[in-house]
């Protein structure tokens, strides 16, 4: 009987570890397989390091209030639409749009719409489209390329920066603060020494960014000013992006 049971334990135990085994290889299979799908539909993720970086094609949300067949209207409208507290940005897209604002998530751009709407304000959402970009470097440009990564970053830290501002949860000195800390998360952009185009295309957009930043540290507390200009910085920020990828891809 003991002999019987041993077997039939041994049985078991094979049993057991042949499953287990099974299961390690079925496990890495499918790592293997999803690295190669990631990879055949965006590169390894959002930023990789085979020789390219890739960063994924996006849209964000602005809201129009209004729109006009010649510029000189439109700017003169997006003069009283900052010293309100919007961005003022003129857009052309076939007309030049007056923009107030932009969000990275489409349901809060229709929520400002329909806020606008109980004000009688007639807005339109406008899309704006960033395409993919993709960049080649060599290992000295690695931070370059990670670089790239910074406008997207920029543009949601602006944004919440004008939320905080214009709600009063933090103040204009707090608000200098936080740009100035900004900043210098971003001053080692002047040290590198980039080895491709790409590489210095990307610099070269940075330090424009770098300097927007600084702008903003400058403006005087008065009226809205900062408000709309916080906005209007994020609005240039996230089309020299879209340059920046047009120009490289």
């Amino acid at each position: 009987m003991t002999k019987i049971y041993r077997r039939r334990f041994k049985g078991k135990r094979k049993s057991f570890l042949f499953i287990i085994f099974i299961l390690l290889i079925g496990v890495i299979v499918a790592f293997n397989i999803a690295d190669i799908i990631s990879s055949m539909i965006i590169g390894k993720g959002s930023i990789f390091y085979n020789g390219n970086m890739y960063i994924p094609s996006k849209t964000f949300y602005a809201i129009s209030c209004n729109s006009f067949s010649k510029k000189d209207d439109a700017i003169l409208l997006a003069g009283d639409v900052a010293s309100k507290g919007g961005a003022g940005y003129v857009y052309q897209s076939g007309d030049y749009y007056v923009l107030l604002s932009m969000y990275s998530s489409q349901v809060d751009a229709q929520s400002v719409k329909e806020k606008l709407k109980e004000d009688k304000i007639d807005a339109k959402i406008i899309n704006i489209n960033i395409p993919k970009l993709e960049i080649k470097f060599s290992d000295s440009d690695k931070n370059v390329s990670l670089l790239a990564e910074e406008f997207l970053k920029v543009f949601e830290f602006l944004y919440d920066l004008s939320v905080k501002y214009d709600s009063g949860g933090i103040s204009y000195e707090q608000c200098k603060v936080y740009l100035t800390t900004k900043i210098a998360e971003l001053e080692f952009v002047k040290n590198l020494s980039p080895t491709t185009k790409e590489g210095l295309a990307v610099k070269n957009k940075s330090l424009k960014m770098v300097e927007i930043l600084k702008n903003l540290t400058l403006v005087e507390k008065e009226g809205y000013l900062l408000n709309s200009s916080i906005k209007y910085a994020y609005f240039e920020i996230v089309f020299d992006y879209i340059n920046l990828c047009k120009s490289i891809c």
